[in-house]
């Protein structure tokens, strides 16, 4: 159940209560919701699919 901390704060990219800068930006941007969600699922696949190539080359399990 460790691994689900780090996955959580990942996941906070792709809800717009996650940091208090998105709230801000959203009103004067005219942001939509779904524009955060789409942007932060993105990083976060990208980032959990750069961790599980380069974890093991760089810790060699």
């Amino acid at each position: 159940m460790r691994f689900l901390k780090p996955l959580f704060g990942f996941i906070s990219r792709e809800n717009l209560a996650g940091y208090l800068i998105y709230l801000m930006v959203w009103g004067a941007g005219q942001y939509k919701f779904t524009d955060y969600t789409r942007i932060g699922l993105v990083l976060t696949l990208i980032v959990m699919a750069m961790t599980i190539f380069l974890a093991p080359l760089i810790y060699g399990f």
